[in-house]
């Protein structure tokens, strides 16, 4: 029978940190950040023997709240947008995309990315998804702008991502939860970027099998896959593409007699289906960390920044 319990851990224990967000590799979970103290650390609770380790460094990004933690290849993590900590009468600011920070989990240092392209502007509360096989990370949302935009992770040159039908939510989101699905991107709940910062329930789907050439979709096809890619040049933060096929259009035939059943019902099951190890581990550091405390603050949340406030791109004074 499965329950929920309270691991004890040891080792380097720390203040207690709010807003965080999670990374889970081989058998470490990654922290960064996080409102609670200004604390611009990494920590890492080894899974294994549920010893917490702490790590810092000067190339740290200077935004422990709101930003979007994603893993490259098990490698190393980029860090991207945010903001600074929210604390009474303190300023509020949201960097230039055109830095980003990257933390190497193997020798755990920190290094600085320049990027190129057409640069995004500043976001906080966004999503941000890696696609392996395609080198590449699509960022959702988290500012009055709503484009998708596209990282290549072997340059680090941002382009506008290229989608070709309109769809996705009709206006901003932040807070909301964005993961890979086979070969489909899901983006469900958070909040709206209207005055009255009500959450929302909406789940929206991008077909991403055809790198560089994606669509929003109602249906769920089980048996699409990535399509295969095999990019003209390599970096150390990044790897071969693997898992891919091009079986889809074999398939399409018999897949059209079962959409009745590839609806959003079998997306949310295969989600929290394929994650739900993730979620075991990640809990772990999740529970620790809140048996702390609470923020002394709770009125002031990075979430609550109002939209005029978001599009501003200009330090904020509370």
């Amino acid at each position: 029978m499965q329950h929920w319990s309270m691991p004890v851990t040891s080792g380097n224990l720390f203040i207690e940190r709010h807003y965080i967000h999670c990374v889970s590799s081989r058998n470490g979970i990654y922290v960064y950040g996080g409102d609670g103290g200004g604390e611009l650390s990494m920590i890492r609770l080894n899974v294994s023997n549920l010893i917490w380790s702490t790590f810092s460094g000067t190339l740290a990004p200077p935004t422990p709240v709101g930003y979007s933690a994603t893993l490259l290849n098990d490698t190393s993590i980029l860090y991207i947008g945010g903001g600074t900590n929210l604390r009474f009468g303190a300023q509020f600011s949201y960097p230039s995309l055109d830095k980003l920070s990257l933390y190497n989990i193997n020798d755990n240092t920190w290094s600085s990315v320049a990027t190129s392209g057409i640069i995004p502007s500043p976001r906080i509360d966004h999503g941000a998804v890696f696609i392996p096989q395609y080198n590449q990370i699509l960022m959702f949302y988290g500012s009055s702008d709503t484009t998708i935009w596209a990282l290549d992770t072997l340059k680090f040159v941002w382009s506008v991502a290229s989608i070709s039908n309109i769809g996705g939510s009709p206006t901003s989101l932040f807070s909301f939860a964005s993961t890979l699905v086979g070969a489909y991107i899901l983006i469900g709940f958070g909040r709206s970027n209207d005055s009255t910062d009500l959450v929302t329930n909406d789940f929206f789907l991008l077909d991403v099998s055809q790198k560089d050439n994606y669509k929003w979709v109602t249906t769920y096809d089980p048996t699409k896959q990535l399509q295969s890619f095999q990019p003209n040049s390599t970096t150390s933060t990044s790897s071969s593409p693997s898992n891919s096929s091009s079986n889809s259009s074999s398939n399409s035939s018999s897949n059209s007699s079962n959409n009745s059943s590839n609806n959003i019902v079998t997306i949310i099951g295969g989600i929290f289906g394929g994650l739900a190890g993730l979620i075991v581990i990640i809990t772990i550091a999740v529970l620790v960390v809140k048996r702390y405390g609470h923020s002394s603050h709770p009125d002031f949340h990075p979430d609550f920044v109002t939209l005029q406030e978001k599009s501003s791109n200009q330090p904020i004074t509370y």
